[in-house]
């Protein structure tokens, strides 16, 4: 994802917001936005390195996005998870819910409820990466005009815009009409 700073600051923020919003919405608890924002900043620290090793190592930009990713939130759940764990295991936590109390852990250990728990939040929280990631680098694609799809990518030359995608010789497979500023036409 070879994207300019201006994007990877979009990115950051759209993680931030999009954690903010869940903590509010989700457990109407505002002193929990500071792990979010915790979170953000992990989320941040596993993606850049990622993606920068994967542009050094020359894959093509669809491929580089679905290795970042997947490496980038493998990386995440791992330290989410131990973070978890070890604020439990210290003994800090205790979390009993319900009428009849069903606990998620006591007394620094996890119970079933409590690893069902980690997972679902997990499962979240990388929900929110992959949504934050994604916004914008279409957008990013969007803006520079790359157009993505049947297993090429390529970027429209200077002054060449998209004008329409359709059948237009009865081939049965869908062509690109692009249009120049100059009034030029290729199919």
């Amino acid at each position: 994802m070879n994207m300019p700073i201006g994007y990877w600051v979009g990115v950051a923020v759209l993680d931030a917001i999009l954690r903010i919003l869940y903590t509010i919405i989700g457990s109407l608890n505002i002193l929990l936005i500071p792990f979010m924002l915790w979170y953000t900043a992990i989320h941040l620290l596993c993606l850049i390195p990622t993606n920068l090793v994967a542009i050094l190592l020359g894959f093509r930009e669809r491929i580089a996005v679905i290795i970042v990713l997947l490496i980038t939130n493998s990386l995440f759940c791992v330290i989410f998870a131990v973070s978890w764990v070890n604020s439990i295991r210290s003994g800090r936590q205790s979390v009993c819910e319900g009428y009849q109390y069903k606990c998620k852990w006591i007394d620094g250990v996890i119970t079933d409820l409590g690893v069902q728990a980690l997972t679902r939040e997990c499962a979240i929280q990388v929900g929110i990466n992959l949504a934050s990631v994604l916004f914008i680098w279409l957008l990013a694609a969007e803006a520079n005009k790359t157009i993505v799809g049947g297993g090429s990518m390529f970027q429209l030359p200077a002054g060449w815009h998209l004008a329409a995608v359709g059948d237009f010789n009865g081939d049965g497979k869908a062509g690109i009409l692009s249009v120049h500023d100059n009034g030029a036409q290729h199919l």
